[in-house]
């Protein structure tokens, strides 16, 4: 997508635009293990993990066949799909803390450490791996192409890149960093942060659904 460039700048943008806002308020959680599921309710970690996962797994089980019929041939199905970003999540963390550094996927500070002239090697290789990944398994599935956009697909582009670097600042956390990460370690903030996200494109989504109907009517 030649657009996701305007969007990357967009995103670089926002996130040096909050760099330095700091929003009032109390400390609701502590931070570490106290933030999380089982330390609120005082229970071992494994125990509250099975119990979500028996939970999750019902939900899929009951959704189980939908969105198949959208799925193109070289896409993975989701229980594939799922399994391996767990596998991956988990091998990140493993080879993080071989080579003694703190880090899970996110994408948030990279530009800030840039410009800050304290750049994340992590943040940087994982953003970089991100582009080669897809690169290459769109090579491999036949699915690679260059695809331009619209003038008034470009400005979203540039202004939803700004919103989602000032918003995952403000977050602590992107949709990566929280959906993965901050999920898998039962998060409270991280829960909290996936349902807003969860809640933001559902109304995104309500908004633009009329206009194109409207428009599909015009045109038959």
């Amino acid at each position: 997508m030649a657009g996701a460039a305007l969007g990357i700048l967009g995103w670089i943008g926002g996130e040096l635009a909050v760099g330095n806002l700091r929003l009032p308020g109390p400390t609701v959680l502590p931070g570490g293990d106290g933030g999380t599921i089982p330390g609120i309710l005082g229970l071992p970690r494994l125990v509250v993990a099975v119990v979500v996962l028996a939970v999750v797994a019902g939900l899929l089980w009951r959704w189980r066949g939908r969105g198949e019929g959208q799925r193109l041939p070289w896409q993975w199905n989701w229980p594939a799909l799922g399994i391996a970003l767990g596998v991956v999540l988990v091998l990140g963390w493993v080879l993080a803390a071989i080579g003694g550094v703190d880090f899970g996927p996110s994408t948030v500070g990279a530009s800030a450490g840039v410009v800050a002239g304290t750049p994340n090697g992590w943040l940087i290789a994982f953003l970089l791996g991100i582009v080669a990944g897809g690169a290459i398994a769109a090579r491999l599935t036949g699915a690679f192409e260059l695809r331009g956009e619209t003038r008034i697909r470009y400005l979203r582009l540039l202004l939803g890149g700004f919103l989602l670097g000032a918003g995952g600042w403000i977050a602590g956390g992107c949709n990566l960093g929280h959906g993965l990460s901050g999920m898998a370690q039962l998060n409270v903030s991280s829960i909290v942060v996936v349902i807003c996200m969860a809640l933001g494109v559902g109304h995104a989504r309500a908004m633009i659904r009329p206009g194109k109907r409207s428009r599909t009517s015009a045109v038959s």
